[in-house]
Order: C-alpha cells, then sequence, then structure tokens
C-alpha cells in the first residue's frame, strides 16, 4: 500500500511539473513561437522622438473622430477614435485609435495628470496580426515611440 501511495504521489508530482513547463512554452499562435508572421512596421526607425504636443492633441479628441498622428515624415497613423474615456476631474483621459492607413495597427494612448500638473503619458501600438509594435516610453523628459516585438507587450 505504502509503495502504491508513493507512486500515486510521484506521478502527481511529475503531471505537475509537466503541466507547468508546458505552461511556458509558446504556443502556435503567439507571435513568439510564430516567426512566419509579417511586420507592420518595416523599414521604420526603431525609436521615433515623440512631441508632447502630439500626445496632447491625440488625447483629447472624443470618439467617432477622425485623427492623424505624424509621428516623423515618413510615419504617420490615421483613423477612427473607437474608445474615449474623460475623467471630469480631468486627472486622466485615455484613446485608442484604430489605423485605416496600417492596417490591424491599434494605438493605445493614456495620460495621467500628476500632483505638480504635468501629465505622464503610456502608449502602445499593436497589431494582433503582426509580430512587431511599437511602446511609448518616457526618457529624460522626452517620449519615444521604441519598436518592441509583439510577444515583449503580450502575453497570449
Amino acid at each position: 500500500m505504502k509503495l502504491l501511495t508513493n507512486c500515486a504521489i510521484c506521478a502527481l508530482l511529475l503531471l505537475g511539473i509537466s503541466m507547468r513547463s508546458s505552461a511556458q512554452l509558446p504556443t502556435a499562435s503567439s507571435p513568439a513561437a510564430n516567426h512566419s508572421q509579417s511586420l507592420l512596421f518595416t523599414g521604420l526607425p526603431d525609436s521615433v522622438l515623440i512631441e508632447v504636443q502630439q500626445l496632447q492633441s491625440l488625447i483629447n479628441q472624443k470618439q467617432d473622430a477622425v485623427a492623424q498622428v505624424r509621428f516623423s515624415p515618413n510615419f504617420s497613423l490615421q483613423g477612427k477614435i473607437v474608445s474615449a474615456a474623460h475623467n471630469p476631474d480631468q486627472q486622466w483621459s485615455s484613446v485608442v485609435l484604430k489605423s485605416s492607413n496600417r492596417l490591424g495597427a491599434v494605438f493605445t494612448l493614456s495620460g495621467m495628470r500628476e500632483s505638480n500638473g504635468t501629465t505622464v503619458y503610456t502608449g502602445r501600438i499593436l497589431s494582433r496580426m503582426h509580430a512587431d509594435a511599437y511602446e511609448l516610453v518616457q526618457s529624460a523628459g522626452q517620449y519615444y515611440l521604441v519598436k518592441r516585438e509583439h510577444g515583449e507587450l503580450v502575453e497570449e
């Protein structure tokens, strides 16, 4: 009986370990495993300096508005604001731009007002159909869109 109990415990441990390690493997549909996914931002720089005025203008848009953001001479997003949320106290705002010129891309942008009156922005440009993305990063008081792999930003 003791041997049977020990075997059952070992089997359960092995099952638990194998399930845990298989859960950490990329799935066939995840960008990390699917290297055949196309790139949406081919030919664009790895990092693009963003003017705060562009972010302010975009985040003030209303839902269903048509918007365009020019990040550089050869990189812009245009499309429709499909979601917009604005706090009545103007402490935070968030918009989602669905791109019409880079099909599949969605730019999410959020801004949070700090106690000193400045606004801190976060955002991402993602597409579920593509392996690359951009993340809005603040460094030394400047904002940049930094190219990333989709799997770095989204865990599926």
